[in-house]
């Protein structure tokens, strides 16, 4: 069977990549990973995760600790799971934007730990991609599945974000 391939572009004011092997999470890897752009994805086509608002609206949705057991650290869409492995999801990503560069953005909380925390939660600083700009490459295995994501990233089922909500 031939495979379809996608070319879009993604922009914002800013990123915030999450590496999961940085232990606080504040700093923001360059691009985002195939696993994060499989997620985006799946936003633009309505494939709700586990802890979302929308996870409760889905009539054959599993329950949390089922794919926890699967050794999944982050509930992700069995939805989009799925999709991936019937698909045969492969994709690149290349940076555009120039000089890539990172800016600090505060998290709610305070900046002073001599102070105390109570009734302050901690304020986190953490650095985002600012400006990031990407090619993104995706190849499918169905060309009408290429086609459903092309349409869904026009008009997405939920807001895409470059990484975080903020």
């Amino acid at each position: 069977m031939a495979s379809a391939y996608l070319v879009f572009g993604l922009t914002g004011d800013m990123a915030m990549w999450r590496n999961p092997y940085e232990p606080v999470g504040s700093f923001s890897s360059l691009g985002p990973s195939p696993s994060q752009l499989a997620g985006l994805m799946g936003a633009a086509l309505g494939f709700a995760a586990p802890r979302s608002a929308a996870s409760a609206l889905l009539p054959n949705a599993k329950p949390l600790a089922i794919l926890q057991k699967k050794g999944l650290r982050w509930p992700v869409s069995a939805e989009l799971l799925r999709w991936q492995e019937e698909n045969a999801y492969a994709v690149a990503c290349r940076w555009l934007g120039g000089v890539p560069r990172r800016v600090s953005w505060n998290v709610n909380g305070i900046k002073d730990m001599s102070k105390p925390l109570d009734p302050q939660p901690l304020r986190l600083q953490q650095q985002v991609v600012a400006r990031p700009a990407y090619e993104v490459l995706v190849r499918l295995s169905n060309p009408d599945a290429i086609r459903a994501v092309a349409v869904a990233l026009m008009n997405p089922a939920f807001p895409l974000c470059l990484g975080a909500s903020f």
